[in-house]
């Protein structure tokens, strides 16, 4: 039951991840691309607008009004500079970056479930073997489990951490205080609204 359980649960939560994941990716790129064409629209209708802003926000970032208005002169000197200053403004003004071509939420989300399904899945395999050693020591069976669930939370960060050329020590610990905190607290939730619905049914009894 909990290993049936267990893995109806995290293909459950794996869809919603990676569903989440693509969607709220399609609806950032969405904005991103109609604020792109909002801008261009601005710049090829009222262009001396769109210049004052970017000398103004050059300015603004250190730059004299000299090389600043020097600087916007070089980006739009040329018809075919049309994009990339536009793009500029995009990312400096607004903050955002426009997404490349080959960007796919369909596909961020595959990464998602798959990795939600891969991380989530090995902490069940513990009670595969459980079940298959013919080892029924609940309490046993527990206190290994939670131990293999904080050593993948630690490889997690560590992981994430060498892809982004951090710290792998700090960020396994964090991850795994983290993740800790977040399963600890649900199961203390749990245990408590047990309790409290076990007393309540047995003083109605």
């Amino acid at each position: 039951m909990v290993i049936l359980t267990g893995f109806a649960k995290l293909l459950g939560d794996a869809l919603s991840m990676g569903l989440g994941d693509c969607i709220s990716e399609q609806a950032e790129q969405a904005h991103i691309r109609g604020e792109h064409k909002r801008e261009l629209w601005e710049y090829e209708n009222y262009p001396e607008g769109e210049v004052k802003e970017m000398i103004d926000i050059y300015q603004d970032k250190g730059l004299s009004p000299e090389d600043a208005k020097r600087v916007i002169e070089i980006m739009t000197r040329k018809p075919e500079y049309k994009e990339f200053f536009v793009e500029h403004m995009v990312t400096h003004e607004l903050g955002l970056s426009i997404p490349d071509e080959d960007d796919n939420p369909i596909k961020d989300g595959g990464v998602t479930f798959l990795s939600f399904m891969f991380w989530g899945s090995i902490p069940l395999w513990a009670y595969v073997i459980f079940y298959g050693a013919n080892y029924h020591n609940s309490d046993g069976q527990f206190g290994i489990c939670i131990a293999i669930t904080l050593l993948c939370l630690f490889g997690l960060g560590a992981m994430q951490a060498h892809i982004l050329k951090q710290n792998r020590v700090r960020q396994g610990i964090l991850m795994t205080l983290n993740g800790g905190l977040a399963a600890g607290s649900a199961y203390l939730i749990g245990w408590g609204l047990q309790h409290a619905v076990g007393d309540g049914s047995n003083c109605l009894e």
